[in-house]
């Protein structure tokens, strides 16, 4: 025993110790557990010890007697709201005993919020009602001092060194009911800001009736004043602990609720208690879960989702860090199937230094999911983090552009361009006309006015005649603007194109039936006498018209050396 101790102090050191005076225990401190690797000491997790001394020989009294049934007690009871065994030293002049790390429920209510408080010691009531109907103990010690609170804000149960069994359950002794009764008033104005009137009424009649000894067991309480306990932290904690007991009609209702009763809930209690139990096998595998609530909780109050933008780089983000780094294939499948919603919320360093590591190491995994789910990850990461950090390669103008462009809309702006510009020009056209009637009548004017002598005979036949010339040129200048408009705004046709021009057939005139046999007579050497035969076409190439039609059903055709004979004889 005596190498335990020493092995006990040389891998633990104590911290201060907490603020609470124990009849049993000496001190009760923080001790912090010394990890060796690689020659270097380092401190690692955080424990609670208990220490009690002995002088010699004392083996055998009450104290020594009842430490080593605390250590017996905690090995043996264990329930998570009763504070966890770790690890224990009994030596004749020393006990030490070793729990979870946690902080005196006296000193820390004041930074405790309301929702903490209620649920606290409903969480006690529930700790104090295992003992009672699954044990079969009576815990002989509920006091404020026995209540310890953990790094999640969750109340444990502790002191555990008077605990006994029930020799009768009908005769329970009253202390427990008591002092769980006066740690309700001392917790009462605590948690009064978030009870509603019908918690609060029924929490002032379990407090009536405990001081009048009209309760016996913590079972009638924890049966019949749910109702002062109630509240959505609690409701949702116990409901996702017991999640597989649950009916399918309890889940769907239950679902169908928690985007709403968590937003009653504060940021701050969502991300230090129940963001852990988010992430459990349960609730993963459980398909309700999957029809809006990983939805909402992956997004930032901002755009929908439930923690402020805040608490979610808080709690959140570290919390998915986490799961990335255990290797399990539910675990992963699951982080990868939401990717796309949580990544904008992460920096490009937690990017680089932590989730890009374990994305590579995916990718070498044998199962077919999770690889096919990671290359699509990495493509989201594109265009957060860049090419060259996602693919390790410095990127390449590889491809050419070669997509058609649209022309319609470019179409239609030059139209639409050229049409008010021809409205311009309309508009330049009749100023123009105006402009050249003002200098005409003002050179009428000037004329008019350096003449002497005016012809009044012919007065009206000049004026006729000038607005008959005047309006000829101004039709035949508007109407020439308007040629030069249209020429110019419309663009001249293009000319058709024949493509069967090339296709056309040239026809030449071939060589005559006479020239075609006196070359086969020259072939053959027979010299024929064209002028002989006075345009007669060869009786090879002619059936004889004189014939009968008897003859006709007869040959015709006269041999080469028959026709060549005719010839010479004429």
């Amino acid at each position: 025993m005596g190498n335990n101790a020493s092995f006990l102090k040389k891998d633990f050191i104590i911290g201060s110790p907490l603020n609470i005076k124990n009849a049993l225990w000496d001190s009760i401190s923080h001790c912090q557990k010394i990890e060796v690797k690689d020659t270097k000491k380092t401190l690692r997790k955080n424990y609670l010890i208990f220490i009690k001394n002995f002088p010699s020989k004392s083996q055998s009294t009450v104290q020594y007697i009842t430490c080593q049934k605390a250590i017996q007690n905690l090995k043996l009871f264990r329930h998570p709201y009763i504070l966890e065994y770790v690890y224990s030293v009994v030596m004749p002049t020393q006990i030490l005993l070793v729990t979870e790390d946690a902080k005196d429920l006296t000193s820390s209510l004041i930074s405790l919020s309301g929702f903490d408080v209620l649920t606290g010691v409903y969480h006690i009531l529930e700790a104090l009602v295992f003992l009672e109907t699954k044990a079969g103990m009576r815990h002989n010690s509920v006091c404020l001092e026995n209540i310890f609170v953990l790094k999640n804000c969750h109340w444990v149960l502790g002191g555990l060194e008077y605990a006994a069994k029930i020799e009768d359950s009908q005769n329970v002794p009253k202390t427990d009911i008591k002092g769980y009764g006066s740690i309700l008033e001392f917790c009462f104005r605590a948690m009064i800001s978030i009870m509603s009137e019908e918690s609060k009424d029924c929490m002032e009649d379990l407090l009536f009736k405990i001081n009048n000894d009209e309760i016996l067991t913590f079972d009638e309480i924890y049966n019949k004043y749910q109702n002062a306990f109630s509240n959505n932290l609690v409701i949702i904690e116990n409901f996702v602990m017991n999640l597989p007991l649950k009916t399918t009609t309890e889940k769907e209702t239950f679902f169908s609720q928690i985007i709403n009763d968590l937003k009653t809930i504060p940021n701050q209690i969502i991300g230090e208690r129940l963001l852990k139990s988010f992430f459990n096998p349960f609730m993963r595998l459980e398909p309700l879960a999957h029809n809006g609530f990983y939805d909402h909780l992956f997004k930032s109050a901002e755009d929908g989702g439930i923690l402020t933008l805040t608490n979610y780089k808080m709690y959140l983000i570290p919390a998915l860090i986490n799961e990335f780094n255990v290797y399990e294939i539910g675990k992963r499948i699951f982080l990868l199937n939401y990717f796309d919603i949580y990544i904008k919320y992460l920096d490009s360093i937690i990017i680089e230094k932590d989730i890009l590591p374990q994305l590579q190491i995916g990718l070498k995994d044998i199962d077919e999911e999770i690889v096919s789910k990671t290359y699509k990850a990495l493509g989201s990461l594109v265009n957060l983090v860049g090419v060259e950090l996602v693919t390790g390669n410095k990127p390449k103008k590889l491809f050419a552009d070669g997509r058609l462009r649209n022309i319609n809309s470019s179409f239609e702006d030059n139209y639409l361009h050229q049409l008010k510009c021809n409205k311009e020009t309309s508009y330049d056209d009749k100023s123009i006309v105006s402009n050249i009637e003002e200098n005409n009548v003002k050179k009428n004017i000037e004329i008019t006015e350096n003449t002497t002598t005016i012809d009044l005979s012919n007065i009206d036949k000049n004026v006729d005649l000038y607005n008959v010339q005047k309006d000829k040129k101004v039709d035949s200048l508007i109407t020439s603007k308007f040629d030069i408009v249209s020429k110019s705004s419309t663009p001249p046709e293009p000319p058709e194109i024949d493509y069967f021009a090339d296709m056309e057939p040239e026809i030449e005139a071939g060589p005559t039936l006479d020239d075609i046999l006196m070359q086969r007579a020259a072939i053959e050497g027979i010299i024929l006498n064209k002028d002989s035969n006075n345009g007669k076409v060869s009786s090879k190439f002619a059936i004889s018209m004189t014939e009968t039609d008897e003859t006709l059903a007869e040959d015709a055709w006269l041999s080469d050396s028959e026709d060549l004979l005719k010839n010479t004889k004429c």
